[in-house]
């Protein structure tokens, strides 16, 4: 198993010298990671910097995170390292892909009626690079993820124009802040703007009530 292991130390307390492990901050590009079944990344401080998380998530391989670690050290380091080529936590880390997202599944439905709700918003809350969950979501529902939150949402949205909600009311209850591009996004799914979806339900309704 090849690994790549980071270390974000940006106060440069944490004395390391060994080539296996690289300064998250020294690296530029992701070129030189090929064939690399899994990243880690080690750092005491409880987050890390988006610019950080920016370039981890163009890497589309697995990513475990120990952060907040206290008293960081080399041989802290090597010790976690082996345990991980072991083949331990690469077995755990895969088999609770299921669960882990099952439990992304919920976080997205109770998340995805939000103004600006991003993949990366399910990368954080379950620690894991946002390009791999890309993957990983559209290996499980068999479409991107942007496309499942935009289906959902005009389901919803359907719905609550049935319901008489006004457009406006419509818009902001399913997660965009911009009418016009509620619209557009409506429209370009159903066959019909917004308003011209409410007016042929509320005609069907009346038709089906004589």
């Amino acid at each position: 198993m090849k690994i790549v292991t980071f270390l974000y130390d940006p106060s440069n307390s944490i004395r390391i010298k060994q080539d296996f492990i690289l300064k998250l901050k020294e690296v530029k590009d992701v070129d030189f990671i090929k064939n690399t079944e899994m990243i880690i990344v080690f750092s005491e401080e409880k987050e890390i910097p988006n610019i950080y998380l920016n370039f981890l998530s163009k890497i589309k391989i697995p990513i475990i995170y120990f952060l907040g670690i206290e008293k960081l050290t080399e041989s802290s380091i090597k010790h976690m390292v082996d345990f991980v080529e072991s083949g331990n936590i690469f077995s755990i880390f895969i088999e609770s892909n299921s669960n882990i997202f099952k439990d992304s599944l919920t976080f997205i439905h109770e998340n995805m009626f939000n103004y600006d709700f991003k993949i990366t918003d399910v990368g954080n809350e379950f620690h894991i690079s946002p390009t791999y969950y890309s993957k990983l979501f559209k290996e499980n529902v068999g479409m991107g993820f942007k496309l499942y939150v935009t289906k959902k949402r005009i389901e919803q949205a359907r719905l609550l124009l049935e319901k008489d909600y006004s457009v406006t009311e419509v818009s902001n209850e399913v997660g965009y802040s911009n009418l016009s591009h509620f619209i557009k996004i409506f429209k370009k799914r159903v066959g019909l703007t917004p308003t011209q979806y409410k007016k042929k339900t509320i005609i069907n309704g009346f038709t089906n009530n004589l």
